[in-house]
């Protein structure tokens, strides 16, 4: 908050993801935002189908992921696991895309800075979102609510979630497709 005035934080990363087969899809990323403040941060995920109708249009995939962190100036390295569940819905004639979803994070370290005992495991998030699909091009927005467990009150940054508890966030992606269409 600045003056009492909510001030977005714009986030960037570059990311690639390749389809291994039928059912399953590993993805990659590099936080270009955290780069600019010094630290390296790469998240990797594979997206497992774990159920699919028949006509292929409304399923639920898995994904267990890897999130790493390393800060350039202490060294610091960080590793926090990752799993979300997202069900999703296409539609029409491109084959666009409702989502929504449950994840979380976990946190291994079992202290945070200053020597504070670190008390909670997980960070739990829900995410509903929409994906425009083009032929070569897709354009994604989603929200966010993070962290959805724990108060917001009384701590460093001040953060907007509803019911006082978490952080809200809004995303936009855009992605192209490689290779045959």
């Amino acid at each position: 908050m600045f003056s009492g005035v909510p001030m977005p934080l714009p986030l960037s990363s570059v990311g690639y993801a390749v389809g291994l087969d039928t059912g399953l899809t590993f993805a990659g990323g590099l936080n270009t935002t955290s780069l600019l403040f010094g630290n390296a941060q790469v998240d990797l995920t594979l997206g497992i189908n774990a159920f699919k109708t028949e006509n292929e249009k409304f399923g639920l995939t898995v994904s267990p992921g890897l999130n790493l962190f390393y800060g350039f100036n202490g060294g610091d390295f960080s590793l926090y696991p990752q799993l979300e569940g997202v069900v999703w819905k296409e539609y029409g004639e491109k084959n666009n895309l409702f989502f929504g979803g449950l994840g979380t994070w976990v946190e291994l370290d079992r202290e945070k800075a200053h020597g504070e005992v670190q008390v909670h495991e997980l960070m739990p998030y829900i995410t509903l979102g929409h994906q425009f699909t083009g032929k070569k091009w897709n354009v994604q927005l989603e929200a966010r609510y993070i962290g959805f467990t724990y108060p917001n009150d009384n701590i460093v940054v001040d953060y907007l979630g509803p019911f006082s508890t978490g952080t809200s966030g809004i995303y936009f992606g855009v992605s192209r497709k490689l290779g045959k269409q």
